[in-house]
């Protein structure tokens, strides 16, 4: 065999074993008891260290996972496991360049700690082992430890870097917080809004706790200064006693009713004419525990008929459709067809109370008419006599929908 044809077959077994690895996965998951989890790529070692499997298996490594033992940074140092390559020769040590293989984002009480931004500017060495073990066994310390110099205060002392007492967003990742409550809705708060006008120190923690354990605050609390009413006093900021949609999102509520259908109240509508107070308290009480109220209750001036009494407002008593929406209404006959009536052409004609309650109840519990009553004055027959409006004997199709 010739040195051009060795060469061939050389270089065909190389491609072919190299795209056979392809069939393998990718990324091996080596854990650490104390330095994180380490992300090992096959195809990175394949492709830019040029490797074929059998330089690391079975020689270094054993294809059984299992098989494999542990060995500390010390042993790789030696030549063993990963340090049989990674010599500082054949590739880089072991002994540095830690961050190729160790480093990673660290979550330590919610606060992210960014291994990337800070190996820009500093060795590892420079934080490990002097300042933190590397590992998960470092000791919890407080701001006020940190203020003295501990921790990530060695650097954040307001020289080498900013100081751990300001610029508290820097670490600590800040979110829109939602309140429950029970009789008032959800209540929005931001911290975009807020940290736009006043500083973290400013609320945390004369005010509020940084953290999920304040005690909640009713709102006579607040109107004495207390939690928001600290700022929203009508002097520092608007007071918590009015203004409530700004924190209180409103809605538009529907009510169902028995026999009037669904009435629609418009939160946007009144808001534009009244203050929040002008109905709550006094009127409804901002939850869903409001009792029912009939019409004849609200004419006598309850509810709704507070302003809604002819004076202040629409009586109650008529313009029906304002509250009580109205829509056309199919009758199934089953041997003349479907029956059409609709609402909007009859009350261009007439008002509500022409109808109801006197012909017909508000409601789906009007029994079935026959037109041999409707002939006779009952039902339609009422108004559709010949006189009033066409008769029910005629004109059949003005109502009966061919099929």
């Amino acid at each position: 065999m010739n040195r051009q044809t060795l060469t061939l077959v050389t270089l065909f077994l190389l491609i072919a074993s190299v795209a056979s690895a392809r069939w393998i996965d990718d990324k091996v998951v080596i854990q650490t008891k104390n330095f994180g989890n380490i992300d090992f790529s096959h195809y990175d070692h394949l492709e830019t260290v040029g490797r074929d499997c059998p330089t690391c298996h079975n020689a270094i490594f054993d294809i059984d996972r299992k098989k494999n033992k542990s060995y500390d940074m010390a042993a790789m140092e030696t030549g063993k496991s990963c340090g049989a390559c990674h010599d500082g020769k054949r590739a880089f040590s072991v002994a540095g360049d830690c961050d190729s293989c160790h480093a990673g984002d660290v979550v330590i009480d919610n606060v992210t700690f960014k291994h990337s931004i800070h190996i820009d500017m500093y060795g590892c060495d420079d934080c490990h082992s002097g300042i933190f073990q590397p590992s998960s066994k470092n000791k919890a310390v407080s701001m006020a430890q940190m203020e003295k110099g501990a921790s990530c205060g060695a650097c954040h002392n307001g020289d080498d870097a900013f100081p751990v007492a300001t610029d508290c967003g820097a670490c600590h990742t800040t979110r829109d917080i939602v309140f429950k409550t029970a009789a008032a809705g959800d209540i929005l708060f931001s911290h975009e809004i807020h940290i736009e006008m006043v500083s973290c120190g400013d609320c945390h923690g004369s005010t509020f706790k940084a953290g999920y354990k304040t005690a909640p605050v009713t709102m006579a609390q607040m109107e004495k200064g207390k939690s928001c009413g600290a700022c929203h006093n009508g002097g520092i900021a608007f007071s918590v006693d009015e203004d409530c949609s700004s924190c209180h999102p409103t809605r538009d509520i529907t009510f169902a009713t028995e026999n009037a259908g669904t009435v629609l109240f418009s939160h946007e509508v009144h808001t534009g004419m009244f203050g929040c107070g002008d109905c709550h308290s006094d009127l409804f009480q901002p939850n869903a525990d409001n009792k029912t109220t009939s019409m004849n209750e609200m004419e006598e001036g309850e509810s709704c008929g507070a302003c809604h009494d002819g004076g202040d407002a629409f009586s109650v008593a008529e313009e029906c459709s304002s509250c009580h929406p109205t829509r056309d209404i199919i009758f199934k006959e089953e041997d003349l067809g479907d029956v059409l009536f609709s609402h909007k052409i009859h009350t261009a004609m007439f008002g509500c109370g022409d109808c109801h309650s006197d012909l017909f109840k508000a409601g789906t519990d009007n029994k079935p008419v026959s037109m041999e009553e409707m002939e006779s004055g009952a039902a339609c027959g009422a108004c559709h006599d010949g006189g009033d409006a066409f008769s029910v004997a005629e004109d059949c199709d003005s109502c009966h929908i061919e099929k």
